[in-house]
């Protein structure tokens, strides 16, 4: 996706890393980690290059290289890799790695642990699900 090679493009720019937000001891930071003063990181593991924007809230998470957080995103116990979350959005416990994906602003992935289990997807035109 051209999106996703423009932000690898952009944070393998990245210069040094610059942790500016609430950033507690109980991190891992290695490599280029950009994060916004206004950001808030508890319990995560963040492999640069990375880049995190204004009031994210990132908690007991994975953020592997290649990952751009907007602002206002939320991310709760999330493994994620090589993707884009854009503004506003949420991923809440996904069960799953989330790799080379963009979600969109104020999209939510979510693990609901409700019985019967299935999946429940709302698509735009042209959009694109793949599941392994």
């Amino acid at each position: 996706d051209d999106l996703l090679v423009a932000n690898r493009m952009m944070l393998d720019a990245l210069p040094v890393p610059a942790v500016d937000g609430s950033f507690g001891d109980d991190n891992v930071v290695h490599g280029r980690v950009a994060i916004s003063s206004s950001a808030r990181v508890s319990g995560s593991v963040l492999h640069g290059p990375v880049a995190v924007d204004d009031n994210a809230v990132i908690e007991d998470s994975f953020i592997g290289p290649f990952t751009s957080i907007g602002a206002d995103a939320i991310l709760r116990g999330a493994e994620i890799d090589n993707t884009m979350v854009l503004a506003g959005a949420e991923i809440n416990h996904p069960g799953h790695r989330i790799e080379a994906s963009i979600i969109g602003e104020r999209a939510s992935v979510v693990r609901s642990f409700a019985l019967p289990r299935g999946l429940h997807l709302r698509l735009e035109p042209n959009s694109r699900v793949t599941l392994s």
